[in-house]
């Protein structure tokens, strides 16, 4: 059973308009930043996020039990202070290694989606998508653990264009409304072709070689301005 299968499972799902309500509000208090690495630049984009964010907690999303352990290892031998969870530890050692992490005594934790489902995680002030999920909802689950009452969270996902373009929609849907920035990484080479349906093909009533990311990203901005520019620059996929 994958990740997102066992956390929809004991996280409760979602219906797919219910979603589309939900995912403005759940995520209007997070800074969604995308960074546009691939698996071999990873790990040294993760080091110099952490020596720029040093004292800060942060949760570090991974997608499988051994990146977690092989993650947490880097880490401590660089002297970063780490911990793990994921679900061939056993009870124990989880507890533990939340309790570090909780307390401050540790202050970087690196989990599965599923090894944290229902675990109640407070004070982090950073989520780190080192692998984005295959799906929009996991990543709203996951950059909500950074929400917290008066403050603003933050979630940085490591976006590889080879394995993580087939996202770019949905997370469209989280980000616009939230106000968010352009991603650059979402635009492959700055003039592309869109994969999207009819009612987005003349967003704003932009024209149509516009809204369809046919033009240089300076003069989609100079003909539909920055913020809806932005909306079309996300909608970019790599050419078909």
């Amino acid at each position: 059973m994958s990740d997102h299968e066992i956390t929809s499972r004991f996280c409760g799902d979602m219906g797919a308009a219910d979603l589309a309500t939900a995912l403005p509000n759940n995520c209007k208090d997070v800074e969604q930043i995308f960074q546009q690495v691939n698996k071999y630049e990873k790990m040294k984009a993760l080091k110099q996020l952490l020596d720029e964010n040093d004292g800060k907690r942060i949760l570090v999303f991974v997608k499988t039990n051994r990146s977690a352990d092989f993650i947490a290892m880097m880490l401590s031998e660089q002297r970063n202070l780490a911990t793990f969870i994921h679900g061939d530890r056993l009870q124990h050692d989880k507890d533990l290694a939340r309790q570090d992490f909780m307390s401050g005594h540790l202050n970087i934790l690196v989990a599965t989606s599923a090894a944290v489902c229902g675990l109640d995680i407070k004070h982090v002030d950073i989520v780190v998508n080192y692998d984005l999920p295959t799906s929009v909802d996991e990543y709203v689950h996951r950059i909500g653990r950074t929400r917290r009452v008066g403050h603003r969270g933050k979630a940085i996902s490591f976006f590889d264009i080879d394995h993580d373009s087939s996202l770019v929609e949905d997370l469209t849907r989280v980000l616009w409304p939230a106000n968010q920035p352009s991603p650059d990484s979402f635009v492959v080479g700055g003039a592309a072709t869109c994969q999207t349906n009819d009612a987005m093909a003349d967003f704003n009533g932009a024209p149509a070689a516009v809204s369809r990311g046919l033009l240089p990203a300076e003069q989609r901005r100079a003909r539909v301005g920055d913020d809806a520019a932005w909306t079309l620059d996300l909608l970019v996929l790599l050419p078909h």
